[in-house]
């Protein structure tokens, strides 16, 4: 059996024999998605040429030095199905949205995708302490008080908080501004 497009549904059915078998007890398969992504490909250019493409592949990037991995999407309302059973998966090859894409059966996806720096577009990013600390911050700059002995202080300026660092000279305390938070 080998992968199925059900161009009416979007989904993309993974039976469970195209994976290569990493253990048998309990049970792990491996999905290669370079080649599943090959295959797919294959499928969308014959038979689906005329249905919206499945999914995206984008080339690794190089920065400073450093190459991060290829990543495969699916795209377009499409939906990756894995034959239903009690197996694990681990996706290996390219950073991936397959976790999002999949749908919801027994299965479990074991996902690897790594990323260096990360785009946060939702929330601040800051860990639940780290939320607080600068909570903490922002709300002693609203009552414009200074924070000792710390080496920073926040001011409020308008509608921006501004983050200012203290230059000692002299005995004089010197601010810069560095950010607005």
């Amino acid at each position: 059996m080998a992968y199925s497009v059900n161009w009416l549904t979007k989904v993309v059915t993974i039976p469970k024999t195209d994976m290569a078998l990493v253990q048998a007890s309990p049970e792990i398969r491996q999905l290669d998605l370079l080649a599943f992504w090959a295959e797919v490909h294959s499928i969308q250019e014959g038979e689906g040429l005329t249905y919206l493409a499945i999914m995206r592949s984008n080339a690794p990037v190089t920065l400073a030095g450093v190459t991060y991995q290829r990543s495969v999407e699916v795209i377009n309302g499409y939906t990756i199905e894995f034959e239903d059973g009690a197996y694990q998966v681990n996706l290996i090859g390219a950073n991936n949205n397959l976790l999002e894409a999949r749908v919801q059966n027994q299965v479990s996806l074991n996902a690897s995708n790594s990323a260096g720096a990360v785009v946060i577009s939702t929330g601040s990013g800051l860990s639940p302490a780290e939320q607080a600390q600068l909570t903490r911050l922002v709300d002693l700059a609203e009552a414009d008080e200074e924070l000792t002995p710390a080496l920073a202080t926040l001011r409020k300026r308008g509608t921006a908080t501004v983050l200012l660092e203290k230059t000692v000279t002299g005995g004089t305390i010197t601010p810069v501004e560095l950010t607005d938070v």
